[in-house]
């Protein structure tokens, strides 16, 4: 990853889902885990977002605590907006609300 950062000189990078395989992770280690995946990332100092997909859910893990982790121990923000696409198959709602003023 390193080598494509340092080539694509990205303004945002975006990871795509399915970040971890959570079936056979546990709870504690789920962080230190996304702590790598981001590493290069956050060594070169770019923003990044993150979607989450079906194989990132999983009784072990939590995608609201793995975007906890990222927002709050990563990037440090203070105020983070949480997107939700709720999809039903024939449609799809894309909402936004505020995270809350202290983390959970």
């Amino acid at each position: 990853m390193n080598s494509v950062l340092d080539n694509e000189h990205s303004d945002l990078v975006v990871l795509n889902g399915d970040l971890i395989s959570c079936e056979n992770v546990a709870p504690d280690k789920f962080n230190a885990i996304i702590d790598q995946i981001v590493a290069p990332i956050v060594s070169h100092n770019l923003p990044f977002a993150a979607t989450f997909g079906n194989h990132d859910y999983s009784e072990t893990c939590s995608t609201r605590s793995m975007a906890a982790h990222m927002w709050w121990d990563i990037k440090g923000t203070t105020k983070p907006r949480f997107l939700a696409l709720k999809s039903t198959g024939k449609e799809s709602t894309l909402s936004t609300r505020k995270a809350p003023a202290t983390r959970p």
